[in-house]
């Protein structure tokens, strides 16, 4: 298992989100590494939620000590009180490998991990929130900052637990489940829903990687997948060791001379065949002054010197392949 962690950091963390066109990025890459079929990707975020006109004990709050009273807080949003209570976000690669059971209800469906505005999203509640919800009831609830109404559509059996971080072992009992959002574009129509959607996204690409391939193989492929994206600015933690990230530069490189070598060879075999069959055609000017004497027609003649080129063209192509494939073949081990 591997861990990948983004590397924006303070001022560069405000210059890269400033612009639509990068936050676009870290959509672009959470959708390729939530889809990758050569490794799953694990998203479990832990983040509380403020919850409207709660009435459940304080024990379920998000910062609950014993013999300590929680306040609510005033949202900025629209200015209600909200109660702060314990939650998780996960993909929906994380919910089929927890293999959630549920007590009552449904688990969560394969739309509710797209967000859609005005839409009420789908949630699951852990097993201390019997008798004060039932399924089908609508909370309001404010993630992000971002006001919006979720929809309770099952309870989850009592001592589920999940991982969460450096956490071995996370009881979700008194805890709400939401699903990490897919966003099908980024929208700046106003700033306070601008940032809740890279704040999903920034949440939803720190995640885990699970896969039988060793460090260099998955390196790799998370890195062909941050090139599609256009976003490298992250490590994979249990596979970026100095010797990996070293021998990755090296493969790289290699890649990139096997490409100019090929090239280079494919303009010198041209080359070498333009200049042979110009010698040659000086040559046989004679010979074909013959044929045509005896019947051939000039067709013929281009016919047959096209043919010799043809041969001669695959015969060089074929030289270089096998060479460039006796290369590859060398390096395959490492990639």
């Amino acid at each position: 298992m591997y861990q990948i962690d983004d590397e924006l950091r303070d001022e560069k963390e405000d210059a890269f989100l400033s612009s639509p066109s990068n936050v676009d990025k870290l959509r672009v890459l959470y959708e390729k590494f939530d889809s990758a079929k050569k490794f799953q990707f694990l998203n479990i975020t832990q983040q509380p939620v403020g919850i409207l006109n709660f009435n459940g004990p304080q024990s379920l709050l998000a910062s609950f000590k014993e013999n300590s009273i929680i306040e609510p807080y005033e949202s900025e949003t629209d200015h209600q009180m909200y109660d702060t209570i314990k939650a998780v976000q996960m993909n929906k690669q994380a919910m089929e490998l927890l293999d959630i059971k549920l007590s009552k209800g449904e688990l969560l469906p394969e739309k509710a991990f797209e967000y859609k505005e005005n839409n009420d999203i789908p949630v699951l509640l852990g097993s201390s929130y019997k008798g004060l919800y039932n399924v089908g009831d609508k909370i309001t609830v404010e993630y992000l900052f971002n006001k919006m109404d979720v929809r309770v559509i099952g309870f989850m059996e009592k001592n589920t637990y999940t991982t969460i971080g450096q956490d071995s072992q996370v009881y979700l009992d008194r805890y709400m489940v939401l699903p990490m959002m897919h966003f099908n574009q980024i929208e700046r129509k106003d700033k306070e829903f601008y940032d809740f959607q890279w704040k999903v996204l920034l949440h939803s690409i720190n995640g885990f990687i699970v896969t039988p391939k060793d460090s260099l193989a998955i390196t790799k492929e998370v890195n062909k997948l941050g090139k599609e994206a256009d976003f490298t600015d992250f490590a994979i933690l249990g596979a970026n060791t100095t010797g990996i990230v070293v021998l990755s530069s090296m493969m790289e490189q290699n890649k990139q001379i096997l490409i100019l070598l090929t090239v280079t060879l494919s303009l010198f075999s041209l080359a070498t065949i333009y200049f042979v069959l110009r010698a040659k055609l000086k040559l046989n000017m004679k010979k074909y002054a013959i044929y045509l004497i005896s019947g051939l027609t000039m067709p013929h003649i281009f016919t047959f010197i096209f043919s010799e080129v043809l041969l001669l063209s695959l015969i060089s192509f074929g030289i270089t392949a096998l060479g460039v494939s006796f290369i590859l073949g060398a390096l395959n081990p490492f990639y």
